[in-house]
């Protein structure tokens, strides 16, 4: 693959380089096989299998499920609401329906990044 991409002109960014598998079983990680890649650009590296990968902000894992997807949202979403918590105080803040705009456009887009590809419903 490297002599492919040094015809074309393309060097292979080792610290972006990752490798996963997609898989239905439980597989052992050990028995994951490992690929070896050595770039023009720098000293031939070893690249393991990761459980979780992140591409284009949607994090995969092997089994699709997007399990830690959901998680990592929901937790970004909770810390935004807890900035708007801040700006809707009882005494001074936001109005309702200026809560509610900010709701609907910073915390739910958040929620639901890249919902075509992880919603099952």
């Amino acid at each position: 693959v490297t002599h492919q991409l040094t015809a074309l002109g393309l060097d292979i960014d080792t610290d972006k380089t990752e490798l996963f598998h997609f898989t239905r079983s439980c597989s052992n990680p050990s028995l994951d096989p490992l690929i070896n890649i050595s770039p023009s650009n720098a000293p031939a590296c070893t690249i393991r299998p990761t459980p979780v990968m992140c591409w284009l902000g949607v994090f995969f894992d092997q089994k699709l499920s997007f399990k830690k997807h959901v998680k990592i949202m929901a937790t970004r979403a909770l810390l935004t609401i807890s900035g708007l918590c801040i700006l809707t105080n009882s005494v001074w803040g936001l109005s309702v329906l200026n809560a509610h705009l900010l709701y609907k456009t910073v915390v739910l887009p958040v929620l639901t990044f890249a919902s075509p590809v992880w919603f099952m419903g």
